[in-house]
């Protein structure tokens, strides 16, 4: 973390923000989010769980294969509020 002067010559703490994030980052747009790859996920389970196929998670997150890594980040949507009865 950095320290910056305010424009009333008080210090803040930038937490990082001025760096830039490295090339071929992957960010997710607003109607979507991360999912943590846990132990037992696969790609199938992945896209029926956010109602996305798995052609669409491979596109998205530029996946060479389907394997996926532990703890690794997938771009997915967000889920839909679960509807009212």
């Amino acid at each position: 973390m950095r320290e910056l002067p305010d424009r009333g010559g008080h210090a803040y703490r930038t937490g990082g923000a001025e760096r830039s994030l490295p090339p071929g980052t992957l960010i997710p747009f607003e109607d979507e989010t991360f999912h943590v790859v846990v132990k037992g996920d696969n790609l199938k389970t992945i896209a029926q769980r956010y109602g996305v196929s798995e052609a669409w998670l491979i596109r998205r997150n530029r996946l060479q294969n389907n394997n996926l890594e532990l703890d690794s980040n997938l771009i997915v949507p967000k889920q839909a509020p679960a509807k009212a009865k």
